[in-house]
């Protein structure tokens, strides 16, 4: 077993999967390898016990994420008619509308809800219909913020069941706990990561075909895309808010796809001195979806649910109406008032 916090919880979310005879997967729109990972795992576990699994993801995976066991599983549309009975397993998100535009009606259909995430994010079982008998355990979740992946906690779910654990569930939880700790140097970063690492090793993950799939073998078309948002990047509020942007013209000259850019934020997060970082994704005229990191001391979290989003302390997003231009300018004068704050702090207490 591994050391968890909120053991209870974690066996409430255990005691529901296996309790559900059939279950409806599904995860946040624009999947990362945690989200994938984890519905593919959990999914192959829950398939294994002798459950009846669907899966439902509205937008498709990175070209990258392809090689994970399983993803040819993956469905774009949600079943129709859901499935009688059968619960639903949000996975990487704690919001319905995370899962699209079927999300409410997920929610509404489903005999049981269930949800794994480590962000910050709404109380679901909170506004899951009261007129649902047992509402104590019609809705369960697992939400743990401290803990670097959902897919850390999905695994964590199996060893509490005793489920076995197969080469392919090992890749996709290991795919999982890679891209969300950043190949295990964001500072989410723990232990238990590591331990969970060597475990998923032992079953059958190889670290290095993982790693090389998942990084190593990218198209030419994310390149091309990434110099012309390089030519974007720029510093303000003293060099230690750093930004970069894509334009629907962007796209269309690289010949690239969005998901393409999901790791850019990276390149303006690695600037010495800078300690937020933002990446504006405008992929279609008057809609942005922004990326934010911070090194330290700034709560972007909070920045992003002022602004209808949420994630981590250190890392998270929202999408809003707009251009990237637009965003820019906007974020310039949301951040500056925080970073004054952090300065005066800082004076009055040397």
């Amino acid at each position: 077993m591994f050391d968890m916090k909120y053991p209870n919880r974690l066996r409430l979310v255990a005691d529901a999967l296996a309790q559900s005879e059939t279950l409806v997967l599904t995860c946040h729109v624009r999947p990362d390898g945690d989200a994938i990972g984890s519905m593919l795992g959990l999914g192959e576990a829950l398939e294994a016990s002798g459950k009846r699994v669907f899966y439902f993801c509205e937008d498709r995976p990175g070209q990258n994420l392809l090689f994970l066991p399983g993803t040819d599983k993956l469905e774009h549309t949600p079943p129709e008619p859901f499935p009688a009975g059968a619960s639903l397993v949000v996975l990487d998100c704690s919001e319905a509308q995370r899962i699209g535009e079927h999300g409410e009606r997920l929610v509404e259909q489903a005999e049981r809800l269930i949800v794994m995430d480590h962000h910050l994010g709404q109380d679901m079982c909170r506004d899951y219909p009261k007129s649902a008998p047992d509402p104590d355990t019609r809705c369960v979740q697992y939400i743990n913020p401290d803990i670097f992946a959902t897919g850390a906690i999905c695994f964590a779910v199996i060893d509490e069941l005793g489920w076995n654990i197969s080469p392919d569930m090992a890749t996709n939880f290991y795919a999982a706990i890679l891209t969300d700790t950043g190949s295990f140097v964001h500072s989410n970063t723990t232990s238990l990561a590591f331990e969970m690492a060597a475990r998923l090793v032992e079953y059958g993950a190889d670290p290095y075909e993982i790693s090389d799939r998942l990084f190593e073998r990218v198209p030419f078309r994310k390149l091309a895309l990434l110099s012309l948002s390089l030519r974007t990047l720029s510093l303000e509020i003293e060099g230690r808010l750093a930004m970069l942007h894509i334009t629907p013209s962007m796209l269309e000259e690289a010949g690239a796809q969005v998901q393409d850019s999901d790791d850019f934020v990276r390149y303006a997060r690695c600037i010495d001195g800078v300690e937020v970082s933002a990446f504006i994704k405008e992929p279609e005229p008057g809609k942005v979806s922004v990326s934010m990191r911070s090194r330290s001391w700034c709560n972007v979290a909070a920045v992003a649910k002022a602004l209808g989003g949420g994630g981590h302390f250190h890392a998270a997003g929202f999408r809003q109406p707009g251009s990237a231009a637009e965003w820019r300018e906007q974020l310039v004068e949301i951040l500056t008032p925080l970073f004054r704050e952090h300065d005066a702090e800082v004076s009055h207490s040397a």
